[in-house]
């Protein structure tokens, strides 16, 4: 990386849900430059404000979807795979919305969590626009990730966990040759102070000159009552997953202290995850393509009901506490709030509503089948994972053992005796050879 670059970008490496819409205003606030476009404020998902491009998201989602991944895609995308000539227009794309979103900016943060899956090709964009990266990963606990996502997205809390160990995997292992800094999510909360003082310390960039002017509205934007999960939760809960994730996590904490754990910790947890993903990736991907399409027919059901309802189409009953999901029909006789329907209406509609139960039982008799078998999926995984590890362990035994036999005088004595005894069989039959001729 060169370091006379004029124009500095930090990158804002972390999961969703992770704690980068805050980092990331915070350090506006601090001084460095936001994108034009900003995607707005999302009422239940991230009132704040996201302080992201929206631009560049709308990019990075095509590439993805080019790439046949997703942001919540658990796969890992292949070795070299923005090498291709085909990946060209996407590159080209990405220099130019860069381009427009901070053309005036010497210091800008850039976020969105889908670069951690599409780094390579970032940093090709950053070094022909000659903007030097500056990477900060912030760590927040894995099961309050996974928490947030399931409520956000109704994510399964083991793919929210995987997906955490992957986003961190892969910006951690990118990012080793350049300027970075890991933060921890409770710290902001905590002393963000604190926080900006390490980042500008371990990135050498002036951030606290601008801390005395905002520092009553950073106070009152980190407003705790915005965190909505808040968890104690011990990862051991989840010993199929625990050892990756905790693992990782334990690192990731131990990084944002101020010490530096060992790389090889993370490497042999990623060629496990990669070697699994080669085995089970596929099948995990299908069945969670198709939860994603149960659910969202459930949800189209939900959006005709409720269009009904509002139109006075159909009885107030059906969507009151979830009446039509449960199969609660106790009040389909009761009129009195629709006396415009007539008698075959009102029959009409109760044998819609009995189409459209039997319909939402056997969908959800189909997602129930679908998560078992994802289940399964995972559990294979792990176990595959497992008996590699073992098989590996075997022959790393093994090999200990042949450098032991041959070191060893015994083996040395016995191999020089194999050596005598087949000079001896062949001087036997030599001379016996000879005793032929001469008789």
């Amino acid at each position: 990386m060169k370091q006379d670059f004029l124009k500095k970008a930090i990158v804002i490496l972390g999961m969703h849900r992770s704690g980068t819409s805050a980092l990331t205003r915070v350090l506006n606030l601090c001084g460095v430059s936001l994108p034009k476009t900003l995607m707005p404020p999302q009422a239940g998902n991230n009132e704040t404000g996201f302080w992201e491009s929206s631009k560049v998201m709308l990019v990075n989602d095509e590439l993805l979807a080019y790439l046949k991944s997703s942001w919540d895609d658990l796969s890992v995308l292949p070795e070299g795979w923005q090498k291709p000539e085909e990946i060209k227009p996407y590159r080209e794309k990405l220099t130019m919305t860069l381009e427009n979103e901070f053309s005036a900016s010497q210091l800008f943060v850039l976020k969105d969590p889908r670069i951690c899956k599409l780094l390579p090709v970032w940093l090709e964009v950053l070094a022909a626009l000659e903007i030097a990266p500056y990477f900060v990963l912030p760590i927040r606990h894995p099961l309050e990730v996974a928490a947030s996502l399931e409520r956000r997205d109704g994510l399964f809390k083991a793919h929210s966990l995987l997906l955490w160990l992957q986003h961190f995997l892969l910006a951690e292992r990118a990012t080793r040759q350049f300027k970075r800094v890991f933060v921890s999510y409770d710290s902001l909360l905590k002393d963000w102070s604190d926080v900006v003082r390490t980042i500008s310390a371990e990135l050498n960039l002036d951030l606290m000159h601008f801390e005395t002017l905002n520092r009553d509205e950073i106070d009152h934007f980190l407003n705790p009552g915005l965190r909505h999960h808040k968890l104690a939760d011990d990862l051991s809960n989840y010993p199929a997953i625990s050892g990756w994730v905790t693992q990782t996590f334990s690192w990731a904490r131990a990084a944002a202290d101020g010490v530096s754990p060992k790389p090889e910790v993370l490497d042999s947890i990623y060629d496990a995850y990669v070697n699994g993903d080669k085995a089970f990736g596929q099948l995990v991907k299908e069945v969670s393509q198709e939860n994603a399409e149960l659910l969202l027919k459930l949800h189209d059901c939900r959006l005709v009901f409720q269009s009904q309802l509002e139109a006075g189409q159909a009885q107030p009953f059906l969507f009151v506490g979830g009446a039509a999901l449960t199969g609660d029909t106790s009040g389909i006789n009761d009129t009195e709030h629709v006396p415009e329907v007539n008698a075959s209406e009102v029959e009409a509609l109760r044998s819609q509503l009995t189409a459209t139960e039997a319909e939402l039982s056997s969908l959800r008799e189909d997602l129930k089948t679908s998560r078992v078998l994802l289940h399964e999926a995972q559990q294979n995984w792990w176990k595959a994972q497992s008996q590699l590890r073992e098989a590996q362990a075997k022959w790393a035994h093994a090999l200990q053992i042949i450098d032991w036999m041959e070191s060893s005088l015994f083996w040395k004595l016995r191999a020089s005796w194999i050596r005598l005894k087949q000079f001896s069989l062949g001087f036997n039959r030599h001379s016996q050879q000879d005793f032929s001729k001469d008789a």
